[in-house]
Formats: structure tokens, sequence, C-alpha cells
């Protein structure tokens, strides 16, 4: 029997202060996969990185704080 590897990740929406920009990240990485301008286009683009998996998307509050989770 094979067994099939599934790669999954989780991303984070967060606010850079010092750029003024939206980051979203993929969980465990120190490079940005995107900055947004605004939070809602980073929103979408964390959907669209996670649409296929498992796990969701957290999102931070401008000043860094816990905002919610969203699992697909």
């Amino acid at each position: 029997q094979k067994q099939r590897l599934s790669i999954v990740s989780k991303y984070k929406v967060m606010y850079d202060k010092v750029k003024k920009d939206w980051v979203v990240k993929k969980e465990g990485s120190t490079r940005a996969a995107k900055r947004c301008s605004t939070k809602e286009e980073a929103i979408e683009f964390a959907k669209k990185c996670t649409i296929d998996s498992e796990f969701g998307t957290t999102f931070h509050k401008k000043d860094g704080r816990f905002q919610k989770r969203v699992n697909n």
C-alpha cells in the first residue's frame, strides 16, 4: 500500500507596522507570501491559498492581537 503524502499549510494575515501594509505569511515562513495595501485584499489572497486546505487562515487585528480563525 502506498501512502499519499499531502503538504498542508496554514496562513496568517497580519499588519506590518513598519512598512504599513497587510502581510499574508505561510506559518513557519520568515518571508511574506504577499503584501497588500488593504486587509480585504490580504484576506482574499489568503483564502485562495488555503482553498484546498483542511486548515484555514488566522487573522490578526492591526495592533497584532488575534482576531479570528477561519477553517475551510
